[in-house]
């Protein structure tokens, strides 16, 4: 029988861990901190996986649902969900060590033979003087072209 929200919310903590199941793979685990996850179990190439998609009540049992259904696709169409979340998370922790202050010092030492050495020193001295301390820490891709730091990011 499919669960309800009301399951859900109800679930209390015990000692040891515990899954209150719905369809399809999908399940609840309650940790014994208390913590709700959803999880997903499924086949991939006749080899049994787990896939965490994410915890409760921040994703609703309806969200959880959808994220089945999407994670079934996946597996439909030859992409396994685990390989494909860690890829993605990989992806973004590579963006994010993109600092803009890396690039730019990149960027200089990529240039700086078709500079004076005078002119390459100065761009540098500016560039950490002045941009630096107020952008440089940021990622990348979170700044614009005209530099300005994107707000919702």
């Amino acid at each position: 029988m499919p669960l309800c929200d009301l399951d859900c919310r109800n679930a209390k903590r015990k000692e040891k861990a515990y899954r209150l199941y719905d369809s399809g793979g999908l399940y609840l685990e309650i940790k014994p901190s208390g913590i709700k996850v959803w999880r997903l179990k499924y086949k991939f190439y006749e080899k049994e996986r787990l896939l965490t998609l994410g915890r409760y009540p921040l994703l609703s049992l309806v969200d959880a649902r959808n994220a089945k259904e999407n994670a079934k696709t996946s597996i439909a169409k030859g992409i396994d969900p685990v390989a494909q979340k860690r890829e993605e998370k990989r992806l973004y922790c590579f963006q994010l060590a993109q600092s803009f202050e890396l690039v730019a010092t990149e960027w200089h030492n990529h240039f700086y033979d078709t500079w004076t050495p005078n002119h390459a020193k100065h761009l540098l001295s500016r560039l950490t003087q002045n941009v630096f301390p107020i952008i440089g820490k940021k990622p990348i891709r979170d700044v614009n072209v005209q530099g300005a730091v994107l707000k919702n990011k």
